[in-house]
């Protein structure tokens, strides 16, 4: 494993890491732009098909990643809309 096909797989780590959301969607949008360029890098390259498929589903971890936090940015965001009651 080369160090460029590395740094993907630690960006990933990072972002599945991070408890801050605010940071973790930060480092989601790292890891992804990460992944786009090794796919771009090894495009065209004989044997490229096992990383292109971690890289896919890496990928649609980082998708999955990003779904939950916006999920709980929404209920974050209608608790603190809802009318306290007295």
């Amino acid at each position: 494993m080369t160090k460029k096909s590395s740094d993907w797989r630690e960006a990933l780590k990072a972002a599945s890491r991070e408890a801050n959301r605010d940071k973790k969607r930060s480092l989601c949008e790292a890891a992804r732009q990460i992944m786009q360029q090794r796919l771009v890098e090894i495009a065209g390259r004989k044997g490229r098909g096992k990383e292109e498929r971690t890289i896919e589903e890496g990928l649609r971890r980082i998708w999955a990643l990003e779904q939950k936090i916006d999920r709980r940015s929404k209920r974050a965001r209608e608790k603190s809309d809802r009318p306290t009651q007295k």
